[in-house]
């Protein structure tokens, strides 16, 4: 018997931008767009004071376990075309960004990445946060593939 999958739940104000992030990645045949697409549509679309606590959301600082190792330092999930680089960002269409969406602090989500297989994501805690503010002077450093898909890369 397969477990089940948790819940996610996601801002109704996000549901037409991940729409269409979801779509250009289609269009754009990204490897992490089906995955995305199946996200949101078991999704529960609900306004914001109904989030349930402690929910990752799009921009909101969240801390995560990837198997059985450390727990990440504080990062958010973006959208592709805010994704810079930086340490702090998880880009939305990585199989990390797709796994966070939605999940509550301490619920589990298996995914997949073509460098490691199978993954067992837990979320540690989230938080909703204010838009970030660059930093004047900061430089961006690369990521993985397995991590992140900038939306110029898809081209």
């Amino acid at each position: 018997m397969l477990p089940r999958l948790p819940d996610i739940f996601v801002p109704l104000t996000e549901k037409r931008r991940l729409s269409a992030a979801a779509a250009a990645a289609s269009d754009h045949k990204s490897p992490v767009a089906a995955f995305l697409r199946a996200e949101l549509r078991r999704a529960r679309f609900c306004a914001e004071p109904e989030l349930p606590a402690q929910t990752a959301v799009m921009n909101g600082l969240v801390r995560y376990r990837i198997d059985w190792g450390p727990d990440s330092p504080s990062c958010r999930v973006v959208y592709p075309e805010d994704f810079t680089g930086n340490d702090d960002e998880i880009s939305l269409l990585s199989p990390l960004g797709v796994a966070l969406l939605g999940l509550r602090a301490g619920e589990r989500m298996p995914f997949f990445t073509q460098d490691r297989g199978f993954r067992l994501l837990t979320v540690v805690e989230a938080s909703p946060a204010e838009p970030a503010q660059p930093q004047p002077g900061a430089r961006a450093s690369p990521k993985s593939v397995s991590q992140a898909v900038p939306m110029e890369a898809l081209s």
